[in-house]
């Protein structure tokens, strides 16, 4: 008995001993599982910590490569304006320099005769001759000298008898000079500022070359050949005539005889 109560704890506590260190063999390979399962997870976890920091470095890569292609794109654009307007210049010089050549007098002395008045026209662009016949006109105005009203209705006429001048004369050949569409456009465009400045003289200048025209033909019915066909300075001031004066008007002072002379013509 005494030797069963002495193998009995004995053996109880090596058995204890041993599932003890069995316990404590398997409770230190499930934390060795554990911290190899948390090394992983930290490997992991710096992996994509380490592929997040190669993303942002990527990205800022590709934004700072966007900022110096858009800074090249700018530089590039100050360079093409700044071409541009090198040219610009070289154009500006050129006008300037073409201005300088055809550099218009500010005053002019009003000219006798449609002679002279071409010779102040002829040579000129179409600005230009704009430019001397507004100077012209700006030179002898009423508001300087009432005595200019005379010069000015001078120079209308002059201008009327200039586009009469105009047009175009058949060569030796029989085929006719071209047009000086210029100098019709420049003194078209001063007999308009002309008649808003004295209307009741246009109109009884205009009325005299209609009444020539109707004259014209009334004689011509009792010629032989028949009436004649209006000159072509006669044509041009009849084209220049409704720039000038409204045909839309029932009855017009100038309008009204400017259609019955061209009805009168046609019917012939």
């Amino acid at each position: 008995a005494s030797s069963d109560s002495d193998n009995g704890p004995s053996r109880g506590g090596a058995h204890r001993k041993k599932s003890l260190a069995a316990r404590w063999a398997e409770k230190h390979q499930v934390n060795k599982r554990d911290e190899d399962e948390d090394d992983e997870d930290e490997d992991g976890e710096d992996e994509d910590e380490d592929d997040e920091e190669d993303l942002a470095a990527a990205m800022a890569e590709e934004e700072q490569g966007a900022h110096l292609e858009a800074g090249d794109g700018s530089v590039r654009a100050k360079k093409a304006a700044k071409k541009v307007k090198v040219a610009m210049s070289e154009e500006e010089r050129a006008a300037r320099a073409t201005a300088a050549a055809e550099e218009v007098p500010f005053t002019f002395t009003m000219p006798e005769d449609v002679e002279g008045l071409a010779a102040l026209l002829t040579g000129h662009s179409v600005t230009n001759q704009r430019l001397i016949l507004e100077r012209l006109m700006a030179c002898h105005t009423v508001a300087l000298d009432p005595q200019n009203k005379h010069k000015l209705e001078v120079l209308y006429r002059l201008l009327m008898e200039r586009i009469n001048t105009l047009s175009p004369e058949e060569g030796g050949g029989g085929a006719p000079a071209p047009l000086d569409h210029d100098a019709v456009d420049a003194t078209s465009w001063a007999l308009y500022k002309m008649t808003r400045i004295m209307p009741g003289f246009a109109k009884k200048e205009w009325q005299t070359f209609l009444g020539v025209l109707q004259e014209d033909v009334a004689n011509g019915f009792n010629a032989a050949g028949g009436p004649a066909w209006p000159t072509g300075g006669d044509l041009l001031l009849l084209q220049t005539l409704p720039s000038l004066f409204p045909c839309s008007d029932f009855l017009h002072p100038v309008t009204t005889p400017y259609v019955l002379t061209l009805s009168q013509h046609l019917s012939c």
